[in-house]
């Protein structure tokens, strides 16, 4: 008997009829594909390999790749890439892919396709074995994650920024991924090519980043930053003690409308162990900006939550100053015994009021600059935003030294323009047309596909030049102008006198120039030919 109310759902058909792709283990990479096309030879997780041996009657497998054997049209493994041939992405031997049929009723044919399956983790982008790769999916719920930890919290902020943060691509960004320490990165206004961006590492670490990469950077800036007058203003700072703890404020929120009370962050307070005393620590060096990497233990957090700049900067205020006049009020650290401490913004801060590259938030820029304007340890106090507390009176007067600084405003203008940034330990700028007289020429063949770093050190070193510093040359050849059009001689066909009575320059400051000219005027990393 029929039910003509009966509506079939998708849970009513079939498995067979409503799975969309297959899943594979890879046999053979595409390295040894005789055609270059990015195929490669995958055995099919729902069948066996003996399976599809016996079902390919025209295939033996020590046959060759021109008649019947692997890489063979009759080869039963050999699947195509589902992305264009434009795109090199193509999986390693023992890795899972995604598998897709033309027709799946036919999949002994040749119209099969694969992409390669899904990563557990940007740790395991150098190689995932087939088992790893499912952490992600219904059926590896069990390959847990322990050993791949999480790289950013869960509210988008990184663990440890100052080690980890840039070296994989952000979410909005588009990005090409290598193997390793290479990638592109494409932003909105900005394109970065990198390689070296990280240091080595094992699987189930996070690697820390590597500023000394080799990079190209294009840029379209549509802000430009300049600096009002120069100011001078004195910094106190205590020499021969150790920063013992440190207060950091922090604010998630910075790029919200100043007029709203949504303000949200905290305060943290760290001790730093007695034993860890490495030279940044010096009351005399540690500063704003010190990026100091050692051991801290958290003693004191606080959360603010929702609040205008100014609550919140009270907040800070009175965080700094219970810690300095009581710390047991709101710490197990006995009074007497928290000199000397630092408090300064956090990383994030920082990095909005004095890193001007890129895109910038003028927004941001703005409240965590007004910000740090209203923390301070005392009313006095004329730099705001950071300092060291080294007693309860804020003794100037105790064994310490002044230490001048001079800053300039900050003036962001909108306009539009490009720039293109070009960066590595070393750089060489090579034609294939030029040779420096009196040296070979720089010999590229055999170099396609990259140069390799024996032919840097026998070839293309020792037949380049280094590159010429404009404004220190200038320098040299001023002083030598000066000295020739002011010299004068004792007697005629005597060399000049050793120092010139009308300009005051000496032939000896002549000399130690042009020694200095090697390593001043000549950049030893920057190489032509």
């Amino acid at each position: 008997m029929s039910n003509d109310n009966f509506k079939p759902t998708t849970d009513s058909y079939p498995y067979e009829m409503t799975r969309n792709f297959y899943w594979g283990e890879v046999l053979e990479g595409g390295t040894n594909d005789p055609l270059m096309l990015g195929r490669i030879r995958v055995s099919a997780l729902d069948e066996t390999y003996d399976q599809r041996i016996k079902a390919a009657k025209n295939f033996d497998p020590n046959g060759s790749s021109d008649i019947n054997g692997p890489w063979s049209k009759e080869d039963p493994f050999l699947y195509l890439p589902f992305l264009p041939f434009f795109i090199n992405q193509i999986p390693q031997e023992n890795e899972r892919v995604m598998l897709f049929f033309f027709d799946r009723r036919r999949r002994t044919g040749r119209n099969k396709f694969y992409m390669i399956a899904t990563y557990s983790s940007p740790l395991t982008i150098g190689y995932e074995n087939s088992k790893s790769s499912r952490t992600h999916l219904d059926d590896g719920y069990s390959n847990s994650q322990i050993s791949l930890p999480s790289i950013k919290n869960p509210d988008g902020t990184y663990k440890n920024p100052e080690q980890n943060k840039g070296i994989f691509a952000e979410p909005i960004d588009i990005s090409i991924q290598g193997r390793d320490t290479s990638d592109i990165i494409l932003k909105k206004n900005e394109m970065l090519l990198r390689s070296g961006k990280h240091l080595p590492f094992e699987k189930g670490q996070i690697p820390n980043l590597n500023n000394n990469r080799a990079f190209i950077q294009l840029s379209n800036f549509d802000k430009k930053i300049t600096f009002g007058e120069e100011r001078e203003l004195q910094r106190v700072s205590q020499r021969n003690e150790y920063i013992k703890f440190l207060i950091e404020y922090y604010c998630i929120t910075p790029n919200v409308s100043p007029n709203i009370d949504v303000f949200t962050g905290g305060v943290y307070i760290y001790g730093i162990p007695e034993d860890e005393k490495p030279y940044e620590l010096k009351v005399g060096v540690f500063d704003v900006g010190t990026n100091y990497t050692g051991q801290t233990h958290l003693i004191y957090s606080r959360q603010i939550i929702a609040q205008s700049m100014e609550n919140f900067s009270l907040v800070v205020n009175q965080v700094i100053k219970d810690f300095k006049d009581n710390p047991g009020s709101i710490t197990s650290v006995r009074d007497g015994s928290q000199f000397v401490f630092y408090y300064r913004p956090d990383y994030n801060i920082r990095e909005i009021v004095s890193n001007f590259t890129g895109n910038i938030d003028v927004l941001s820029v703005t409240n965590m600059t007004t910000l740090m304007s209203k923390i301070k340890a005392s009313a006095s106090d004329v730099i705001t935003g950071y300092g060291l507390v080294i007693n309860k009176d804020l003794d100037k007067n105790l064994p310490i030294e002044i230490i001048d600084e001079k800053i300039k405003d900050v003036i962001v203008e909108k306009t539009n323009y490009t720039t293109n940034f070009i960066g590595a330990d070393s750089l060489y700028l090579l034609s294939h047309e030029t040779v420096i007289p009196g040296k070979f020429k720089v010999n590229l063949d055999n170099t396609l596909y990259g140069i390799e770093p024996e032919l840097l050190s026998t070839n293309i070193e020792p037949n380049t030049s280094p590159m010429v510093r404009g404004e220190e040359l200038m320098e040299l050849l001023q002083l030598i102008v000066q000295f020739l059009v002011t010299h004068d001689h004792p007697y005629p066909m005597m060399p000049p006198t050793p120092k010139s009575k009308a300009s005051g320059i000496e032939v000896t400051q002549v000399l130690t120039k042009l020694e200095e000219a090697y390593e001043k005027i000549l950049n030893q990393k920057i190489r032509i030919n």
